[in-house]
């Protein structure tokens, strides 16, 4: 008997919205297959942090007041998995 190979379980986040407005806030929805915390980096083009925090998968996390107008990058780790999303500050 053949077993078959693990796959990895699908990891999707949305950051809306998305451009957003410089004084105003933008979330984050992490979803996954597993209910797990995730941990969350806004990176700006230089590659310096200048906001992390954590979350609960499947729930929305609230941040971003106060970031400067300019592209940055959303950084998304669950366990072993990151992913990163452009978002954009008018």
């Amino acid at each position: 008997v053949l077993n078959a190979p693990a796959q990895e379980e699908d990891l999707s986040f949305l950051v809306y919205p998305n451009p957003a407005a410089a004084q105003e806030e933008f979330s984050i929805l992490v979803n996954t297959s597993e209910l797990a915390r995730f941990g969350v980096q806004v990176v700006d083009v230089l590659g310096r942090a200048v906001f992390a925090a954590a979350g609960m998968v499947g729930k929305p996390l609230k941040i971003g007041r106060g970031l400067a107008p300019g592209v940055y990058l959303v950084v998304v780790k669950v366990n072993a998995r990151r992913h990163t999303q452009k978002l954009i500050v008018k």
